[in-house]
């Protein structure tokens, strides 16, 4: 489920953008990562994080009102049914994101539709796909693509994108064997072919 940024922050939902504001300033000056060491700064670091996730939706008017607007819906909908709905509002915004090369907002939506819904395979390869687009994210990208494979495993796109991280993760067998899956499962694709190739060649 979707974390409650009012929660985390430890204010009202009728908090103005003030109060949000000075908040998110005692709470980051409390726990920023610089003022401890050791286990407790990874914890630091971790709060930190989910600190200013919930301060960069509740101030920004838009997201607030989005994120109210999700809050209304799980209070009123089943569990299972509200983490469907959810996690298609969080692709779609994902997507959005995607399409204008904002990386970051689509990798949040689309891990958030995770969250909602682990069970949804669209789910982890968008959260696949945006990952490859950055080295950084490389691991992430390999674990989500994996995670959608292991939902679909007969679904030629995810074994596509799952060997093609693999690949650039220099795991060349499990590249294979998602490619060759790949043209099992999704009849002859001239760009996989040539990727099996070219991993045949590079490995003798």
């Amino acid at each position: 489920m979707t974390d409650d940024y009012y929660s985390i922050l430890g204010i009202a939902r009728n908090a103005t953008s003030k109060q949000v504001r000075d908040r998110f300033l005692q709470l980051a000056r409390d726990r920023h990562p610089d003022r401890y060491s050791d286990d407790e700064k990874e914890q630091a670091e971790s709060d930190f994080q989910r600190i200013t996730q919930a301060y960069n939706v509740l101030h920004d008017p838009n997201r607030r009102r989005q994120f109210d607007q999700d809050l209304e819906l799980r209070s009123k909908a089943p569990a299972k049914e509200v983490g469907n709905q959810a996690a298609r509002v969080y692709i779609r915004r994902g997507a959005e994101a995607f399409k204008k090369k904002h990386y970051q907002d689509a990798v949040n939506n689309f891990e958030q539709a995770t969250r909602e819904d682990p069970n949804d395979p669209q789910a982890w390869y968008y959260l696949a796909r945006v990952s490859s687009q950055r080295a950084s994210w490389l691991s992430r990208g390999l674990a989500a693509a994996t995670k959608a494979v292991e939902l679909e495993p007969m679904n030629a796109t995810y074994l596509k994108q799952a060997g093609s991280l693999a690949t650039t993760a220099g795991m060349t067998a499990k590249a294979l064997k998602y490619y060759r899956d790949a043209l099992t499962f999704g009849g002859e694709d001239p760009e996989v072919r040539s990727a099996v190739e070219a991993l045949r060649k590079a490995s003798g």
